[in-house]
């Protein structure tokens, strides 16, 4: 049989059903008076459930026999009966204790001290068996069983106030009806989701009517019998199904993995704008700065390129100082206009110092003569070149046959 994990909705149930036990019990030791008899119908009516709550729970895990969890169980039983039965004897409570009475305590589960742990014991023996049994049933055969059993076991006792089995539902009968129950539930209902409201909603109606029934019994009879809450009536069971089935899907490890999944996803959001605020914060400053030492981004780029290109130790000096320049020249500003001045003024230079090189001098006194003068200035002779192209007026720096600009013949 395939083993299934505990869960954390079930297991808050056990809790609420072992306090329903006591509430229930502690309430039927008080009953003296009108007001602590209703009392009592409402804390026996709403506690009942509690036992019902258990079976239907083993039968929903499946009970798996194993003599040592029995045996000690068993032992547990005796230390706890055996420790009772002395503290009575020294209180002088277990004095008119007969041999029938004593013996329930020295033996518990065979003397039926508790008929809980007696029919829990028989049940533990036949799971095997009855776990066997429901597995190789159809489902709707293990229906119509838990249908007819509901009816002759419950549904008789509930309305006509015949007990079959004389127990009051509490003992086997009863016990292996609910954990068939909770089989069939495991088997054919576990992953049929119920709805919450419509569970809880039914449950206090179910409540409500056991109420007024067991309330209305004790206006007519004068005595509180709860006769309608007990562990075998149709409504006692079907109040246990319905807080076993609200509870069962109360998974508060998922409520825990969900809470902490959106705790995460709410951290990375926050984290994520935090990064993103920085980015901007980072970017205005770096424009500022940028805005108070008078250059833009294009220009701060254009710096480091020019540093990791001076830093370079592979290139030649010469196309070191090339690359150095371009980059300058593409950074513009202050800089640019520096680089910009520096290079018109050295063309300027080398212009003057072309035209210097180009002026002319007489034939026949040496004489430097007065750019573009046919004459010289100091004997008067006639020069045997001019200066300037007859067809294009290219003006001539240097001698030559040609015009180099239209490559007509230069006259002398």
């Amino acid at each position: 049989m395939e083993k299934k994990e505990r869960d954390s909705g079930l297991e808050l149930l056990r809790i609420i059903g072992l306090f329903l036990i006591f509430w229930m019990h502690g309430a039927s030791s008080y009953v003296n008076n009108s007001l602590s008899a209703w009392l009592c119908i409402v804390i026996e009516t709403i506690g009942n459930v509690g036992v019902p709550v258990f079976i239907l729970i083993s039968g929903y895990f499946g009970i798996r026999f194993k003599p040592k969890k029995l045996l000690q169980l068993d032992l547990m039983l005796i230390f706890y009966c055996w420790t009772g039965l002395a503290l009575r004897f020294a209180w002088g409570d277990a004095a008119e204790y007969g041999m029938e009475q004593i013996l329930s305590y020295v033996l518990p589960v065979i003397g039926r001290n508790s008929w809980y742990f007696t029919c829990y014991f028989a049940l533990a023996i036949l799971s095997p068996f009855l776990n066997e049994f429901v597995e190789k049933l159809e489902k709707e055969t293990f229906r119509r069983m838990l249908v007819l059993m509901l009816v002759i076991f419950s549904g008789i006792t509930t309305f006509l106030f015949f007990d079959i089995t004389q127990d009051g539902g509490k003992g086997i009968v009863n016990m292996t009806l609910l954990y068939l129950i909770g089989r069939y539930i495991r088997l054919y209902q576990d992953k049929k989701v119920y709805s919450r409201k419509k569970l809880i909603t039914a449950y206090v109606a179910i409540m409500a009517v056991c109420i007024a029934l067991n309330g209305a019994l004790y206006v007519v009879s004068g005595t509180v019998q709860n006769r309608f809450s007990r562990d075998n009536t149709l409504f006692t069971i079907a109040a246990s199904v319905c807080l076993f089935l609200l509870f069962k899907d109360l998974h508060f490890r998922q409520y825990a993995d969900i809470a902490e999944a959106k705790l995460k996803q709410q951290t990375d959001v926050i984290h994520a704008q935090t990064e993103a605020q920085k980015v901007v914060i980072d970017s205005q400053a770096q424009a500022t700065k940028r805005i108070q030492e008078g250059y833009t981004y294009q220009q701060e780029r254009g710096f480091d390129v020019a540093q990791d290109a001076a830093k370079n130790e592979g290139a030649g000096q010469f196309s070191s100082m090339g690359i150095g320049l371009g980059m300058m020249a593409g950074v513009g500003g202050t800089v640019g206009s520096m680089v910009g001045g520096a290079v018109s003024d050295a063309f300027v230079g080398m212009a003057k110092q072309t035209q210097v090189t180009a002026n002319r001098f007489c034939d026949q006194c040496g004489a430097e003569l007065t750019p573009g003068a046919a004459f010289c200035d100091e004997c008067g002779a006639p020069q045997t070149t001019s200066d300037t192209c007859v067809k294009c007026g290219f003006k001539f720096i240097k001698p030559g046959k040609f015009c180099p600009k239209c490559g007509a013949k230069r006259e002398f």
